[in-house]
């Protein structure tokens, strides 16, 4: 009977399913504090890596950026390494990069890359290991804050790239929505939304206060 009905159910209806399992689908503040720090979630132009770089710098602790750290270990961009070994290379990569990251035994401050939702074990890995936060945006900001970046991919020379933008959100949405806390940024100035995450995790720092600097 769990099998027909596993076969039958959305991919949401599955992840809601996971998240009472592990416990993670009770109210953020019953929620078990993850250990290793702070993981950023959300789509390309989020802003996960400027405000995890300023999140890092103003509670003392070490900032990683995932796909930085694939490109450092295999010694190749994330374009060259998706050319070469496609996406099921990279995500394998990216999960030797997360449990590498996680070996540190240290708090940090974690940007990850929009897609790595899509990859249940890794996800299940920083959703069981990190304090999660969604940061969310509207799509218009995204492509903006993605175009400003130079950076297109998967979007490049498509015409329809705001359509497929919003897309590749809607069916994100309820993987993200996993996680612990969401932290909207729409239409706030950088450091408006640096302030707005800093008193999202607040409760996460101070749980780690030795480790952290001053929150004031």
């Amino acid at each position: 009977m769990i099998r027909a009905l596993a076969r039958k159910a959305t991919p949401q209806q599955i992840a809601a399913a996971k998240d009472a399992l592990s416990g993670q689908g009770s109210a953020p503040a019953q929620r078990k504090l993850a250990l290793s720090g702070i993981a950023l979630v959300g789509l390309r132009g989020a802003g996960k890596s400027t405000l995890g770089k300023l999140l890092a710098q103003r509670i003392g602790w070490s900032f990683v950026e995932l796909n930085k750290e694939i490109e450092k270990q295999n010694g190749l961009s994330v374009a060259e390494i998706l050319a070469l070994y496609g996406q099921e290379g990279f995500r394998r990569m990216e999960q030797i990069a997360l449990v590498q990251t996680l070996a540190r035994k240290e708090p940090v401050v974690l940007a990850t890359g929009g897609g790595i939702v899509s990859e249940p074990l890794t996800f299940d890995l920083i959703l069981s290991s990190f304090h999660t936060v969604w940061l969310k945006a509207e799509p218009e900001e995204h492509m903006a804050r993605v175009r400003n970046q130079g950076d297109l991919r998967p979007m490049a020379d498509d015409r329809s790239a705001m359509q497929e933008l919003r897309t590749i959100l809607l069916s994100r949405e309820p993987l993200y929505a996993r996680a612990t806390t969401q932290v909207d940024t729409a239409g706030l100035t950088v450091e408006q939304a640096a302030t707005r995450l800093i008193d999202a995790v607040a409760p996460v720092v101070s749980t780690n206060a030795p480790r952290a600097a001053s929150m004031r």
